[in-house]
């Protein structure tokens, strides 16, 4: 994070049980995990960054968010953690739920970042999705993916990277 200044980094898969903790002397981490040691997320943060934190929402091991206030503007980050092929569908729509809850609860005039593995493939092209694919996937789309896409356009976000 220091040598390529990055501010703000989302993790996944942390498998850490716990909320915060200082990571070194300079950058902390909020995570979000259970005692179960599987799954996990996190955001950690550059100094510059961990005085704008307003509010640290922990959804479960699969889903975290903050919200920070920088440069006069209200952003909303969030590093989500998708159940992968060969989880149980029940899962799988368990997250897709929270995830559409969590984007439901903020502001329209707000600014939202999700980080994750969203463990889909959206594939190289628009196919239908275009005011919501960026452009930027590959290979095929998968059945994930198509979910994926149809949760972004219903939100009306775009999927920048895969």
């Amino acid at each position: 994070m220091q040598g390529r200044n990055i501010k703000i980094l989302c993790i996944q898969e942390t498998k850490w049980k716990g909320s915060a903790r200082k990571i070194g002397e300079r950058y902390k981490v909020y995570y979000a995990g259970e005692s179960t040691k599987k799954n996990g997320v996190g955001i950690i943060l550059h100094p510059d960054v961990q005085e704008q934190v307003t509010e640290v929402k922990r959804v479960n091991d699969r889903l975290m968010g903050m919200k920070l206030i920088r440069d006069e503007k209200i952003w909303h980050i969030v590093s989500a953690y998708a159940p992968q092929q060969g989880c149980r569908e029940e899962e799988k729509e368990e997250f897709r739920e929270k995830l559409e809850e969590y984007i439901e609860s903020i502001a329209r005039t707000e600014l939202i970042v999700i980080a994750g593995d969203m463990n889909a493939r959206v594939g190289e092209s628009g196919n239908g999705y275009e005011g919501v694919h960026g452009g930027m996937g590959f290979g095929r789309r998968n059945v994930e993916g198509e979910r994926l896409l149809e949760m972004a356009e219903g939100a009306e976000i775009t999927i920048l990277n895969t």
